[in-house]
């Protein structure tokens, strides 16, 4: 018997690879959407590639965020954003409605539970140690976007909105 310890690889790595074989496959695609596809391939390059294949099995020529998001019942990004956003500005009629908007998508209530989950860890991370931290894995495009959100939220804010989420999963 011979044992083989694999490590995660780093989400950085994945995404680099991933742009040479869309680019050898003669396919434009969005940054961000390679930096998630990596992300979702959470240290696997062959899941990773897998979905990146799902992908490229469309038949689009310029692969974005949106395809990633319709192709694996994804809440949309952007409305996500907003969300956090009324959650940041103590705004309950536009949270109200934009969690609304993502379960009339069709977005099950797990997907947008864990996906906000997600978020709020990166927040809390960043608004702990800063935008600039190694701590937060996200693509330069997101990273300013999530630093200008985090500036609005305390730490000890999004702890408790991370267990309080945390306990409607249960």
């Amino acid at each position: 018997c011979q044992r083989y310890d694999f490590r995660t690889i780093a989400t950085a790595r994945i995404a680099e690879h991933l742009a040479r074989v869309v680019k050898d496959e003669g396919v434009a695609a969005e940054p961000e959407l390679l930096h998630l596809v990596a992300r979702l391939g959470n240290g696997s390059m062959r899941d990773a590639l897998s979905l990146l294949d799902r992908l490229l099995a469309t038949g689009d020529k310029k692969l974005g965020v949106g395809l990633l998001e319709e192709l694996l019942g994804l809440p949309d990004r952007e409305l996500v954003g907003g969300l956090l956003d009324a959650f940041a500005g103590a705004d309950a009629g536009g949270a109200l409605s934009r969690a609304s908007e993502l379960l009339a998508r069709g977005i099950s209530i797990d997907q947008v539970l864990d996906t906000l989950l997600d978020r709020f860890r990166d927040l809390m991370v960043m608004a702990a140690c800063g935008a600039d931290t190694d701590l937060v894995d996200l693509s330069e495009q997101a990273r300013a976007g999530e630093g200008r959100r985090a500036a609005r939220f305390d730490a000890a804010g999004l702890t408790h909105m991370i267990a309080l989420t945390e306990s409607v999963q249960r």
